[in-house]
């Protein structure tokens, strides 16, 4: 069957992890992948990982899913239905039982969250948060950050300013397919 650019609307029915994937296949995102967290998490059902290759397509890639939730009337997160408008590497749709994260290629490789999330390091975390009082908060959280730290690569790039101009590879991406269009 093929994918579909929109998520039909159906009111008050939440999204499928299948319409997802769908829709975002269909607005070229990339490298998808879904992954069950574990259930003592409490997060969600499914969560969804999209590489989207500029700042626009990652932007259009996540209003796909906040226009599905929004036409559903179901609820969404803040102004724009996205976290991350202003951190264009990575942009997160809160959909209730499924939590879609688009990003730069960058992003994904350097947080490396599909792993995170696919582990019992949230089982080990919960443990350990359910323990939190005002005397031990400070060592506790010290503790997680040195166990989970934001990799380096990820913060230098981020001081930096970004690196290499998505725009021009979406534009190179584009135009071959546009080329191969027309001689097939």
């Amino acid at each position: 069957k093929a994918a579909v650019a929109e998520i039909p609307v159906i009111p008050g029915k939440d999204l499928t992890v299948l319409e997802v994937v769908q829709a975002l296949q269909a607005n070229g995102g990339l490298k998808i992948q879904t992954v069950k967290p574990d259930p003592d998490a409490n997060m969600c059902e499914t969560m969804v990982f999209c590489t989207g290759l500029a700042a626009g397509h990652r932007r259009r890639l996540a209003n796909v899913v906040v226009r599905a939730l929004k036409s559903r009337r179901l609820k969404v997160a803040g102004k724009h239905g996205f976290e991350g408008t202003k951190d264009d590497d990575w942009m997160l749709v809160d959909g209730g039982n499924i939590i879609v994260h688009v990003m730069t290629a960058d992003s994904r490789r350097h947080l490396n969250l599909e792993k995170h999330w696919s582990t019992n390091v949230v089982k080990n975390a919960l443990e350990e948060l359910s323990t939190l009082t005002e005397d031990n908060v400070e060592k506790i959280m010290s503790k997680w950050t040195e166990e989970n730290p934001v990799p380096i690569e990820y913060l230098e790039k981020r001081l930096e300013g970004g690196g290499e101009d998505d725009e021009k590879a979406l534009r190179r991406v584009l135009e071959n397919a546009r080329r191969e269009r027309k001689w097939s």
